[in-house]
């Protein structure tokens, strides 16, 4: 059974960024993990930073965001 998982900055990075040493096991663990992904706000913030010298790479990681597969549940200003 797939479920879905919360992702940090890491494997976020790898998978867009094809040159990271880990890319392809990332992708070959999202074969068994259920879409979308979790992550937070920081996550996304820091992996644009590190995606920002990749071409292409922080509009990947918003695609990500804005077709569903990637999800930010819990937003802190709406918690607090």
């Amino acid at each position: 059974m797939k479920r879905n998982v919360l992702v940090d900055t890491g494997p976020l990075v790898a998978l867009i960024n094809r040159r990271e040493q880990s890319h392809n096991w990332v992708i070959a663990q999202l074969a068994n993990i259920a879409y979308p992904l979790l992550t937070c706000e920081a996550v996304i913030t820091e992996a644009c930073f590190l995606l920002h010298h990749i071409y292409g790479g922080e509009a990947a990681l918003i695609s990500l965001l804005s077709s569903g597969n990637l999800e930010i549940p819990f937003l802190l200003n709406d918690e607090f």
